[in-house]
């Protein structure tokens, strides 16, 4: 086993390996994880999101961390929840080009923080949607469809 002090904090590692040579390879992690979520809802016979594929891909590494300390697989862990927060990001992005070009979205300044588990999380470009600000900057805003009980704002 090596004892040797790592150079790199678990968050400093996981950073580069998300933003750095696997992005390169497989492309953004909403692509990527679509691209598994299709492959794992064939073999499932259920509809699996890309979010679904970083939380599962979160608990294979929790499982094995639960064998033993492994720093690879709390590194992974990190690398995957960075994952999840750059998948909410491209959606958001996405939506918000949608709102320019469209005016279909609606801001609210009151944040959203749950997306119920039962919502298909795939973007319906022709359903319009309210894009809620997070409180933190650092955070994406979160978005989601336009319900009957919504009133416009803005």
């Amino acid at each position: 086993m090596d004892e040797t002090v790592p150079s790199k904090t678990v968050l400093e590692e996981a950073a580069e390996l998300i933003n750095g040579q696997r992005q390169k390879d497989y492309g953004s992690a909403l692509d990527s994880f679509t691209r598994i979520g299709k492959i794992w809802s064939a073999i499932l016979d259920i509809h699996v999101g890309a979010e679904q594929v970083a939380l599962c891909l979160i608990g294979l590494k929790v499982a094995r961390a639960t064998q033993g300390w492994k720093r690879d697989s709390i590194v992974d862990i990190a690398g995957y929840a960075g994952c999840m927060e750059m998948i909410q990001a491209e959606r958001a992005a996405q939506w918000a080009e949608v709102a320019t070009e469209t005016g279909g979205i609606q801001a609210n300044p009151e944040p959203l923080l749950v997306t119920p588990p039962e919502m298909d999380l795939e973007p319906d470009w022709s359903t319009p949607m309210i894009v809620r600000p997070a409180t933190s900057g650092a955070t994406p805003p979160i978005v989601r469809p336009v319900t009957s009980g919504d009133q416009r704002r803005g």
